[in-house]
């Protein structure tokens, strides 16, 4: 329920939609949830250059960022891990 809530405030703020050309597009709060961290730390990735991709709306602190899931999807299987097992 509160993903949904935060689309319904990210359309009214923004007025975009959550789909485009067929992808799907989070803020940054969504992005957080989906990838359970905290909205700081995809802030410090940003800032640092080393989370996931990202698309920005503007040039000042408050711009929109969105994200596609579908690069969230690539980012979380680039950083996979295997573990040693035997």
């Amino acid at each position: 329920m509160a993903l949904l809530s935060v689309r319904r405030e990210a359309m009214g703020k923004w007025g975009m939609p959550d789909t485009f050309e067929g992808k799907v597009y989070l803020t940054t709060k969504e992005a957080a949830t989906y990838l359970r961290r905290g909205v700081g730390t995809l802030e410090e990735w940003r800032r640092l250059k080393t989370g996931p991709p990202y698309s920005k709306f503007g040039t000042s602190r408050k711009a929109c960022v969105l994200y596609a899931r579908a690069d969230l999807d690539a980012w979380v299987t680039a950083h996979r891990r295997e573990t040693g097992g035997g």
